[in-house]
């Protein structure tokens, strides 16, 4: 998918930052000003917030910390990203298992609240991309009126 062209030459930079940032920048700019929020990503953003700050190894006050390119939605994309970037640069240590901890690991409902999170991310940018189609599910709109 080719972004580059969605924005003007004030913005161009932010490519040079990543293509993440870039993705959040493009959301904030196109989805917010255009749409509400996507059905359910409030409170899935607020699920994988809850589970990160029950889990010290994933260090939830650096994961967390506000990007500035990132607006609402896109900052669900933002966290996981930074998930990514600690299991891919071998920075991430995992739990604890649950019988030599207090501590409930909650690992698998993390992944899995990251995954909801990247594929609603998917849906937001192709009702940008594709907001002259009239994208619908079942007669019903994704995202909140």
């Amino acid at each position: 998918m080719r972004l580059r062209g969605c924005w003007d030459e004030n913005s161009y930079s932010l490519m040079a930052k990543g293509k993440v940032n870039a993705v959040c920048y493009f959301l904030k700019s196109y989805f917010e000003s255009n749409y509400s929020a996507l059905k359910y990503y409030d409170g899935l953003l607020v699920y994988l917030k809850s589970l990160l700050n029950c889990s010290p190894w994933y260090e939830p006050e650096k994961i967390l910390k506000k990007k500035d390119c990132a607006g609402v939605s896109s900052e669900g994309l933002a966290i996981v990203y930074q998930i990514r970037n600690k299991f891919a640069h071998g920075a991430f240590k995992f739990s604890e298992p649950a019988e030599f901890n207090s501590i409930k690991p909650h690992d698998i409902q993390i992944i899995a609240a990251s995954c909801r999170i990247v594929l609603l991310t998917v849906q937001m940018i192709l009702l940008v991309l594709h907001k002259d189609s009239n994208i619908r599910v079942g007669g019903n709109p994704f995202f909140h009126r």
